[in-house]
């Protein structure tokens, strides 16, 4: 197993034989340049790197923990975050220099790499596959499985008395209405 701490997330491949090699990376996040800023401690990534011939295929998890927060209660919470990547390369020296990064990371097939690679760098497809993975809805763990009235209490009951009069301006056109009717 090949420990590392690095500040891109790069799976060293100089070197290996066809095979399986294991890897454990842990990256601070705020070293990886335009990650989310709800990601904010420290991320780990760990798998295996397989060689056959020219193609490489990288299986691991990344793990993490974003800081969120509540929709609810506006309360900051830490949200453990787990993704699986799969990806595939080949040494394609050719079209690693004519596509761009975004190109290869668009295309479906295996991302083209140098002959000369020491390392490839997986941290753009780390970072898209985090992002992606943020919760849409934002609940503080504890609040979960409430309603909101159980939170809140009901909104709706409260003084007719102290509410601010509401603005009417459609009031003589919705009496032309019903007159005509």
């Amino acid at each position: 197993m090949l420990p590392l701490t690095a500040a891109m997330i790069t799976v060293p491949i100089q070197g290996m034989q066809d095979g399986q090699v294991l890897f454990d990376i842990t990256v601070p996040a705020s070293d990886i340049p335009d990650i989310s800023s709800e990601f904010s401690r420290d991320i780990r990534v760990a798998g295996t790197v397989t060689r056959t011939g020219r193609r490489f295929a990288i299986r691991c998890t990344v793990e993490t923990l974003a800081v969120l927060v509540c929709d609810r209660s506006l309360e900051e919470f830490d949200e453990p975050l787990c993704v699986e990547l799969d990806l595939s390369f080949v040494v394609d020296t050719e079209g690693a220099i004519t596509r761009s990064r975004t190109e290869q990371l668009d295309d479906e097939g295996p991302i083209p790499i140098r002959d000369d690679a020491k390392t490839i760098d997986i941290t753009d497809e780390v970072r898209q596959e985090l992002t992606v993975h943020l919760p849409m809805r934002r609940v503080a763990p504890r609040y979960r499985d409430k309603d909101i009235t159980e939170i809140y209490g009901d909104m709706s009951k409260g003084d007719q008395d102290e509410a601010p009069p509401a603005d009417d301006t459609w009031a003589a056109l919705r009496g032309i209405q019903q007159r005509d009717n």
